[in-house]
């Protein structure tokens, strides 16, 4: 067996990446678009850079019109819990992906 440091590295799918690259390019552009509005705050103290698949799926869930209210608060509950850090990315990721996740909780309440 590989030794832990030694295990092959699973590439992503190049589909996947696009996906999660495209999503996080609509991320900024909303983001700018909000920010020129000055419509919301939750935005303006993200970094889309750090929002993952999970994150997508949330917000294709949302876009859809899809999203149950149980799955939107498990998502947010391991934001907050730590479980869905961006890969270890720290607490910038967490932070930007609670506010997107409170992004998504206000947009929902209309």
């Amino acid at each position: 067996m590989f030794k832990e440091s030694e295990k092959p590295q699973e590439e992503v799918p190049r589909k996947v990446v696009d996906v999660i690259f495209g999503f996080q390019q609509e991320i900024a552009n909303l983001k700018e678009t909000e920010k020129k509005k000055g419509t919301t705050v939750h935005l303006s103290d993200m970094d889309p850079s750090y929002l993952t698949e999970e994150d997508w799926r949330i917000w294709d869930a949302f876009k859809k019109g899809t999203l149950e209210k149980e799955d939107f608060e498990a998502y947010r509950n391991a934001i907050e819990s730590g479980l869905l850090d961006g890969a270890g990315a720290g607490k910038e990721a967490i932070t930007s992906r609670m506010h997107f996740a409170a992004y998504i909780a206000n947009m929902w309440q209309y």
